[in-house]
């Protein structure tokens, strides 16, 4: 039942994603690495976090801190990201992740 729950929400998520320009809501974050899930990588991140994404190629956050309100992103030593609100493990993974330069 939980994961079926977690597809429709990623399902959604995504979704809004890719209607979201970066500054309509959300949270801005600095991730240490965006990728794929075929990245061995985010796959470590996604399974260490419980999460099985197949056959869509939905880019991942790994290691993702906040930015906070009142900095810029050029405070991010990563990839400036906007994520989708989609935040597991305490940042080990965020999904669905759309850079703030676009």
């Amino acid at each position: 039942m939980y994961r079926s729950l977690l597809v429709m929400m990623l399902t959604i998520s995504l979704a809004l994603a890719d209607d979201c320009h970066c500054s309509v809501v959300g949270v801005s974050q600095c991730c240490a690495l965006v990728a794929t899930p075929d990245n061995a990588t985010v796959a470590a991140g996604l399974t260490a976090a419980g999460i099985v994404i197949q056959g869509v190629a939905v880019p991942v956050g790994v290691n993702c801190t906040d930015i906070p309100d009142d900095s810029d992103d050029s405070s991010c030593s990563g990839e400036a990201v906007w994520c989708a609100n989609n935040d597991y493990e305490n940042g080990v993974v965020s999904i669905g992740c759309t850079p703030l330069s676009e």
